[in-house]
């Protein structure tokens, strides 16, 4: 349904049980200024297209099964503020191009302690504000 909407400006969808892949098509939505879908059971990859989203400031993805990289096309969003990735199966690092937007970003959360099952999760983020080490009640627990 999202690809046949002419205008999206706030998409949040959270705490409501839904699972799958993010559509694709909600990074055509130039207009698109938060995404949250914080607390469901998405899964797959976040898409390199997000940067197509070009009027994002806010980003929460916590609290998912995502996986996959984060993608170094988020950091081509001008007017992002704040990105939360914690509670997810990402690989690989919090992209270095996220860290160059400096103090732009006023929140950058990600996972870099013990995931819930008790397996270690590496997440290096050199300028995150807030690092996981687990999830509680779908809210994140601080290093």
């Amino acid at each position: 349904f999202v690809a046949s909407l002419s205008s999206i400006r706030e998409f949040k969808v959270d705490r409501n049980s839904l699972e799958g892949p993010i559509s694709v098509e909600i990074w055509q939505h130039s207009d698109l200024t938060l995404f949250s879908v914080a607390n469901n059971i998405f899964t797959g990859s976040i898409d390199s297209s997000i940067s197509n989203a070009s009027g994002i400031t806010s980003l929460h993805f916590e609290g998912n099964a995502l996986s996959g990289i984060i993608p170094t096309e988020i950091a081509l969003l001008p007017h992002l503020l704040e990105a939360d990735f914690s509670g997810n199966n990402f690989s690989g690092s919090v992209p270095i191009e996220l860290c160059r937007l400096g103090e732009q970003l006023e929140l950058l959360v990600a996972d870099c302690g013990e995931a819930r099952n008790g397996e270690v999760v590496e997440l290096p983020c050199s300028c995150c504000t807030q690092c996981c080490s687990s999830m509680d009640n779908n809210k994140c627990i601080s290093v």
